[in-house]
């Protein structure tokens, strides 16, 4: 009988310890689910969505400007860099991660062409003697 009490506690321990793991996945899904949507809702304000529009557009941005397109990809990069680091520790399913890196490739490709644009609007500026 001690034997079938403590195989008991076993299969509850282990069933508990699912539980709780699943929980703990659905909450760390729900604070990156916040964060996201935090990082969106700051599109909405005019200063942001101003410097990103014209970044994207191949404006020239002033030195203030940049910081405020600087200020919020680092707040994006950020975030995916800790759910790089949620991944590689396992907490992370791959589907998530494989949608994280869909998002990131595109953003990335979107910012390196933007700074193509830039250094060759720098280069004709420079390439004009006066």
């Amino acid at each position: 009988m001690p034997v079938l009490g403590a195989s008991a506690k076993i299969v509850i321990s282990s069933m508990q310890i699912r539980q709780s793991n699943r929980n703990q996945r659905s909450l760390m899904q729900q604070g990156r689910s916040a964060r996201n949507v935090e990082l969106l809702s700051r599109l909405s304000d005019p200063r942001i969505s101003d410097v990103i529009s014209r970044a994207a557009n191949g404006e020239t941005l002033t030195d203030q400007d940049c910081f405020v397109l600087y200020s919020y990809m680092a707040s994006v990069f950020w975030s995916y860099e800790d759910c790089f680091f949620q991944f590689h520790l396992g907490m992370l399913d791959p589907k998530s991660w494989a949608s994280n890196g869909t998002i990131l490739r595109r953003l990335l490709n979107t910012l390196r062409q933007y700074i193509a644009e830039e250094r060759e609007a720098l280069q004709r500026s420079q390439d004009v003697k006066p």
